[in-house]
């Protein structure tokens, strides 16, 4: 239902009894993207800003704060569709303009601001718009409850945007020339600001509707506090302000997500407040108001309505009739919990929900799978050797020149994510050298710090860690494995192994090993997204495009820095460089392996899903979990769409290609029993392996040359292509015995004098 005068009426001669009730209250508390369209239609004019909407907890305070002391009218309102209890109040400022206060009781969000709303000459030419640049826009379902043409979109921090046009039988047209008393403190409102964590993203948003940037702010000198975007056909603008950590807490926002009303004389407003019998109350439980001149040359004066929103009152030109020079200072960091980023993506990426991951409690609904009966839900793989197109790839020469291009592509763009074109240059310097003597080898070890050139943000500092240790006696060049390593890790222990395990049998090949610490370069969590290399190339600010790198890639990336450095060093074979990882550094060590060719062979064990492990498999660990809170920072955010909206039969690459990307070069890739080590699927790595063999086989080597699993502990070395399960738990130990022996045919060591 909506009320229009009746209810304005209502208040005026109840005023005692309505408003009344609310001061004494008042005196009692304390007031608290998407697929491209081939051709971009032309906008429709947006003149400016017509309406925001904030909820508001109690609406008899809300209104006594708009009416009693801003003096306000309500020209209308909506009621709840199964009562009369208001659900929407109108607050008229002019007749293009208005406040919605949404009465919600119940809830109490940090963020008290509903959605931002634009005026529009043309409502389904800024539907056709927005699909032309790539927005789910749904066709029109008839006017609103007001009687007017509406639709939203979500901005890229998941703010609501909406655009409408007033119809002539619409309420706004309905009520034009009513409800505007002399006692409104602004004729209009000057600007709307709110929270924005990614701002260039948010830039381009408004960019791409036709907004331009006017003016950028300070009020840290080292930190850009905000952005000003005007309106492409009007006046209005929009404050976008930047942050670097969310605050917490009910109605946190409201300081920052604020409304500003223009008044042309500040003195005269304030004035006018201090005159008014509800001032007297407001002073009582909230901060006098105190003109200030802003950052921005202009004077103003701060309000806060019951819940903490800020309305700001502020003049529209500056003290002495000069504008402030535009801040050239960078956005601040920001810093966001894995459960805040991990939202923010899904609401730009419009997923409202995801699918669940698998859980380690047996009795849970989704409790993770280990029947082999069930465990291939989507049996079909996508054929490494059959183009886009549905042509069969036939010769080498096509698989290197199409066809794979074709899967990095695919990688890039829905797993992985894609490196930066700039990536800042590293830098390696050799912190210390020892001679030391390692299971009766004498060794020399150095310890190693790659700077990469943080001078985009000095702000964010990146090294990355690496030891290399060769044999001291050797009589030229030796082969080096690196791994990618889980020593030092954050808050966990290395995988258990003997007291120089791996490290030993290499020495004793007459090779050297490198150790690769991975997340002193990036950390190994989502909050750390603004930090490390990926923080740096974003100056601190969110990941901004849907295929940016994940931190698996970033994590690849350093593992090729770190042989940047290795193939300088005199005393290692650069053409004879190796890389190992487990786990998630198992998966890490497949990617920098199938992106990198100078790595000329790979140990990855029990990689699982994101790794070696077929993402169309249920069993053990699946493509759900690397989507969820605590994992998904490992990917690109395009990955999430295949854990939500689509599945993982929807992907148009598979591990098998991850896999035949490293062909020619020999792979080996290791698990451990089902007991200890079923999480990681070593089928799911056998059959990845098996359904790889065909590239292999098409480039003149030899796949697994079996597709049957052979029992545990049973290897399989004859090919280029190489699996063995051992029978122990999640530890790449029992393997390394023999991926040495199948790495003894690759590498080799320096001819004796």
């Amino acid at each position: 239902m909506v009320s229009v005068k009746g209810r304005t009426m209502l208040r005026a001669t109840q005023k005692t009894r309505v408003y009344g009730t609310a001061i004494s209250l008042l005196c009692a508390v304390f007031w608290q993207a998407p697929l491209q369209s081939q051709q971009t239609a032309s906008r429709p004019r947006i003149p400016g800003i017509s309406h925001v909407g904030y909820y508001v907890s109690d609406l008899p305070k809300a209104m006594f704060f708009w009416h009693d002391l801003l003096g306000y009218d309500e020209s209308y309102s909506l009621t709840k569709k199964d009562s009369q209890e208001v659900r929407i109040a109108f607050i008229k400022l002019n007749d293009h303009q208005h406040i919605e206060l949404f009465n919600e009781p119940s809830i109490q969000p940090p963020n008290m601001m509903s959605h931002l709303c634009f005026a529009v000459d043309d409502i389904e030419q800024m539907r056709t718009y927005l699909r032309s640049q790539g927005y789910d826009v749904k066709p029109s379902n008839g006017k609103t409850r007001t009687g007017d043409y509406a639709f939203e979109i979500k901005d890229p921090n998941g703010m609501t945007i909406e655009f409408a046009q007033s119809l002539p039988t619409g309420m706004e047209m309905l009520t034009a020339g009513k409800f505007l008393p002399e006692t409104r403190i602004s004729p209009r409102i000057y600007h709307a600001g709110y929270m924005v964590g990614d701002a260039q993203k948010t830039v381009d948003f408004y960019k791409m509707l036709g907004f331009t940037e006017t003016w950028r702010g300070v009020g840290d000198p080292k930190e850009l506090s905000w952005i000003n975007m005007k309106v492409p056909d009007g006046d209005d603008y929009v404050e976008l302000m930047l942050y670097s950590k969310l605050p917490e807490g009910p109605g946190s926002y409201g300081g920052k997500n604020h409304l500003s009303l223009v008044t042309p004389d500040i003195e005269k407003a304030v004035a006018t407040l201090e005159a008014r019998p509800a001032y007297q109350v407001y002073k009582l439980i909230a901060s006098p108001v105190v003109i200030k001149t802003g950052v921005n040359g202009k004077r103003q004066v701060n309000l806060y309505d019951p819940d903490g929103t800020r309305v700001e009152l502020m003049e529209p030109h500056t003290v002495d009739g000069k504008p402030r020079p535009s801040s050239t200072a960078p956005p601040p960091p920001v810093q966001l919990t894995a459960e805040q980023d991990h939202q923010r993506v899904l609401d730009q990426m419009h997923i409202a929900v995801l699918r669940p991951a698998a859980d380690h409690d047996p009795k849970s609904p989704n409790a993770v799978n280990y029947d082999e009966a069930k465990a291939n839900p989507y049996p079909k793989l996508p054929d490494p050797l059959v183009l886009n197109d549905g042509k069969r790839v036939s010769s080498a020469k096509a698989w290197w020149t199409q066809r794979r291009p074709q899967i990095v592509e695919a990688f890039d763009r829905d797993v992985y994510g894609r490196v930066p074109a700039h990536v800042p240059k590293v830098t390696w310097q050799v912190v210390s050298t020892r001679n030391e003597t390692q299971g009766g080898i004498p060794v020399v070890t150095k310890m190693l710090l790659g700077h990469v050139d943080n001078s985009i943000d000095p702000a964010i500092t990146v090294n990355i860690e690496l030891n290399l240790t060769t044999p001291a006696t050797a009589p030229g060049p030796v082969p080096v494995m690196m791994e990618i390593s889980f020593e030092g890790y954050p808050g966990a222990k290395p995988p258990a192994l003997p007291e120089l395990g791996w490290r030993q049998l290499v020495l004793d090949k007459g090779w050297g090993y490198a150790i690769l610490h991975p997340t002193s370069f990036q950390p190994d969590n989502a909050a750390g997204l603004t930090e490390g290399i990926i923080g740096l190339v974003n100056r601190g600010q969110p990941r901004s495009r849907t295929d940016e790198w994940g931190t698996i890639r970033a994590w690849a990336w350093g593992a090729s820095r770190a042989l940047d450095y290795l193939q300088t060093d005199k005393a290692v074979d650069a053409h004879q460089v190796g890389v190992e990882g487990h786990s998630r550094f198992g998966k890490t060590a497949l990617v920098a392996m199938a992106y990198d060719p100078r790595f000329v062979i790979a140990y990855i064990s029990s990689s699982g899903t994101g790794g070696a492990k077929l993402w169309r498999r249920d069993f053990g660990e699946r493509l759900e979990n690397l989507a969820a809170p605590r994992e998904y920072h490992w990917m690109d955010e395009n990955f999430l769409r295949y854990a939500g909206p689509l599945t993982p039969g929807d992907l148009p690459v598979d591990a098998h290609e991850l896999i035949a990307l490293c062909a020619p070069r020999p792979v080996f890739l290791g698990a451990g029993a089902l007991q200890g080590d079923g999480w990681a699927d070593a089928n799911g790595s056998f059959l990845a392996a098996v359904a790889a063999g065909p590239v292999y086989e098409l480039l003149g080597r030899k796949g697994l040359g079996t597709n049957t699993l052979p029992p545990i502990g049973t290897p399989l070395i004859a090919g280029d292509i190489a699996f063995r399960q051992h029978t122990e738990g999640h530890t790449p130990a029992p393997n390394w015995p023999t991926f040495l022996e199948f790495a003894s045919r690759y590498l080799h060591g320096p001819p004796s004098p």
